[in-house]
């Protein structure tokens, strides 16, 4: 069976605040609607379990709050709903089984969680499970092999372990996404930024059939005015820039005064031959932090560094996040640098 774990902290919010790596909806805030959405992951035809865990504290009412699988494509389709039962304090765990029709098949799916406005409800983690696979399970003492156990990163396993810890660092920022915001790609980490976001750019390199609406290299971009975004999101897209400081550079000038940009950044990791856009760097945490440095000055740039040996190594094998441990996923050793994370402020 193939697994999708969503941390509270993966997941975009509604109502609600983070604490605790929980997302937390309370009464005496006002609170009311939806808690968490996402995470908009593509799902193929067949049988699914989802489950999630949750604390809801309610007087007088039976259930805190209510839950669906939904996908947007296609007009909207809900494909299982239920209600969120008070649980007196503890940590329980709902567990539904639905099931995605072949016309459906490689749409995009989130599950939601709604709360009542009466008592608190707290939203720990959501977890999609595929009944359509059976993946055997990995031996760590048998890895003398030259093929990995996935050749993309581990997305046709479940969730990446670089994109667990990408998705933790900008989490850990979402504040910061808001107003005018361009994201290199696509708009997966812009709804990170929820209702905050008032203008959303994509950008892209070449004229493509994804949803871009600015065409520039980032080494150059001269047609983009300075001044123009409060937050810019750069998700593993500088070591595919030749020209990196003047791409930095450029980033610098679009941004607004107070303007932040969130960057992450490979180091440890498998160097795609396949991929569209030629893998030119990898980065270290001193490298990158001295290149944001020299743009921003020392003051207004923050680091942040995730990996370790039992990561790494599952990482290059292809392994997804939930194939080891969280402890693993989050233990932090210098030496063993998987992934970089960078925000940095422009002075006002």
């Amino acid at each position: 069976m193939k697994s999708f774990i969503f941390t509270a902290v993966h997941l975009p919010g509604g109502c609600g605040e983070l604490c605790n790596g929980t997302r937390c909806a309370n009464e005496q805030a006002g609170d009311h609607g939806v808690v968490t959405y996402g995470p908009y992951i593509h799902l193929k035809s067949g049988k699914y379990v989802v489950e999630i865990e949750y604390c809801g504290v309610s007087d007088g009412i039976l259930n805190i709050g209510a839950w669906d699988v939904y996908t947007p494509d296609k007009g909207g389709y809900w494909l299982a709903q239920g209600q969120l039962p008070v649980t007196e304090g503890k940590i329980c765990r709902l567990r539904a089984e639905f099931e995605v029709p072949y016309a459906f098949s490689g749409e995009t799916f989130e599950v939601r969680t709604f709360f009542a406005g009466i008592g608190f409800l707290c939203v720990q983690a959501i977890t999609i499970i595929d009944h359509s696979d059976n993946l055997t399970s990995i031996n760590f003492g048998d890895l003398r092999n030259f093929s990995p156990m996935s050749q993309q990163f581990g997305f046709d396993r479940g969730e990446p372990i670089d994109r667990y810890y990408i998705t933790e660092f900008i989490a850990k920022y979402c504040h910061d996404i808001k107003g005018h915001v361009m994201e290199c790609g696509d708009r997966r980490y812009t709804r990170f930024g929820g209702k905050r976001v008032k203008k959303s750019d994509v950008l892209m390199p070449l004229k493509s059939d994804s949803e871009s609406t600015i065409i520039a290299d980032l080494s150059s971009a001269v047609d983009i005015p300075e001044n123009t975004f409060d937050s810019i999101i750069l998700t593993q897209v500088l070591h595919c820039v030749y020209n990196v400081r003047c791409a930095i550079n450029t980033i610098h000038r679009i941004l607004k005064p107070g303007g932040v940009v969130l960057v992450t950044l490979p180091s440890i990791t498998k160097a795609d031959q396949s991929y569209t856009w030629p893998f030119l760097w990898g980065f270290t945490f001193d490298s990158a932090r001295r290149l944001f440095e020299e743009e921003f000055g020392s003051e207004q740039v923050e680091m942040h560094l995730y990996g370790n040996i039992v990561s790494a190594t599952a990482f290059l094998y292809g392994l997804a996040a939930h194939e080891i441990q969280l402890k693993e996923l989050n233990y932090l050793d210098p030496n063993f640098q998987v992934i970089i994370g960078v925000r940095a402020k422009k002075s006002s």
